[in-house]
């Protein structure tokens, strides 16, 4: 080292090059693996507030579907 000093400096320069870009590239991992956390935290949340209720399903043209039972059963004594 002592014989060339600008080799050594070249050498720990790439080498802090690289350490600092590894360490990006794990920050950009860890944030990435926050974001699926908080998403999965807020999916779960979701699921517990729904756990033992009854769902609430949406009939897709309800009065449409309503009038040809009523035409169907209008002679019946019970409508369905």
């Amino acid at each position: 080292m002592r014989e060339s000093p600008g080799l050594h400096l070249n050498v720990a320069g790439k080498t802090i090059a690289l350490q600092k870009k590894l360490l990006q590239a794990f920050e950009e991992r860890t944030n990435e693996q926050k974001k699926w956390i908080e998403l999965l935290a807020n999916k779960v949340n979701a699921l517990e507030k729904t756990y033992g209720a009854q769902y609430i399903w949406k009939i897709d043209h309800y009065q449409v579907e309503i009038k040809i039972k009523l035409n169907k059963n209008f002679n019946s004594k019970f409508l369905y």
